[in-house]
């Protein structure tokens, strides 16, 4: 199928209740089989999507549609993200290439490489992503300012984000309890805050 001629797959877990950290958790896999708990996902700009759908302001939208322990298809489909053309601009803070690059440079920094994984590796080197220099950001900042971007090109303010982090209680609860704070919106706030002084 066309899924397998890929070389790597897309999926999201669609289990997932209010007491979860997360609702939306993309992954990208080697070809496998997969229960109907890890449903596939296919676009044309598979890697985009995925980033969009790692984000946490997406992931707040989501939840604003969600009830019950099945994230179906449906309400995924749902989402309110930015209409695909948004990410071929070049935006004050993506470093005078096209947002889309920007944001697949950090995708790659988020991802846990190994072999099995080496098609996403060579679809994203032909999008033109420098795979050694991702490799160099830490996974933790990679994902803050996919974070701290799509509250960018959603509207929000800063207040807004502040807001919208603050409603990860789960997460928020795992965070404080095992290093004492709630890094995450330290750091998603923070690369807010460099995005917008860029």
């Amino acid at each position: 199928s066309e899924l397998v001629d890929r070389g790597w797959l897309g999926a999201y877990r669609n289990v997932t209740t209010t007491d979860s950290a997360r609702t939306v958790v993309p992954c990208a896999l080697p070809v496998a089989a997969v229960g109907n708990s890890l449903p596939l996902i296919d676009a044309p700009r598979l890697p985009l999507l995925l980033t969009v759908l790692a984000a946490l302001p997406v992931d707040y939208l989501v939840r604003q549609k969600h009830a019950g322990a099945n994230l179906n298809f449906f309400k995924l489909e749902q989402a309110a993200v930015p209409e695909p053309v948004v990410y071929e601009a070049v935006t004050a803070w993506s470093d005078g290439q096209p947002l889309e690059r920007w944001l697949l440079t950090r995708l790659a920094a988020s991802i846990r490489w190994d072999q099995t994984l080496t098609p996403l590796a060579q679809e994203l080197a032909g999008l033109g992503v420098d795979l050694a220099a991702a490799r160099g950001q830490g996974r933790d900042d990679a994902l803050a300012e996919i974070d701290a971007a799509h509250a960018l090109l959603l509207g929000w303010t800063r207040e807004d984000l502040e807001h919208v982090l603050g409603t990860f209680a789960t997460l928020r609860a795992r965070e404080v309890r095992t290093i004492g704070r709630f890094a995450t919106a330290t750091r998603v706030l923070a690369a807010f805050d460099r995005l917008t002084t860029n």
